[in-house]
């Protein structure tokens, strides 16, 4: 796991065992929640705080939104709505954000990478993929209200 070693729970009182394959444990005596891990990745969540639970990843349950699609109404929505994950700025922001840093060794967080992150390998050799969702380049799913790791290990 990237960045095995810097974690900072989102539970603040955690420690860590990662002694088994297919889960984290916290050490804490006060805590003791057993974070899972599904296909190797490791779902890092806060369930007293996120709106996600361990369980809708360990059942692969859909995290995103899903459309009903059988109305005309709903149809023509879809179809006059722009899609969210088009990422049209990146390349662009990315560039701005990086100009006058050597990206070559960068240690960069991507959060909310989902399926249409793989831009973020252009600039960085490893960066750590985030989403509250699994996909092909997910390192760790977490949400944003309590990423897993110490604020002083990234640049970028």
């Amino acid at each position: 796991m990237k960045y095995a070693d810097s974690f900072a729970y989102p539970k603040p009182q955690c420690g860590i065992n990662n002694s088994a394959k297919d889960k984290i444990k916290c050490m804490s005596n006060d805590c003791g929640t057993i974070f899972p891990m599904v296909d190797g990745i490791p779902v890092l969540i806060n369930e007293d705080s996120s709106i996600f639970s361990f369980n809708g990843f360990v059942a692969y349950k859909s995290t995103t939104f899903q459309i009903d699609r059988s109305s005309r109404l709903r149809c023509l929505t879809v179809k006059m709505t722009p899609k969210l994950t088009i990422d049209t700025a990146g390349h662009y922001n990315i560039n701005m954000l990086t100009k006058g840093y050597n990206t070559d060794h960068l240690k960069a967080l991507v959060i909310s990478a989902g399926i249409f992150g793989e831009a973020s390998f252009r600039y960085f050799d490893h960066p750590v993929c985030t989403d509250v969702t699994f996909g092909p380049i997910i390192d760790y799913v977490c949400d944003t209200n309590g990423l897993p790791f110490q604020t002083d290990i990234f640049e970028l």
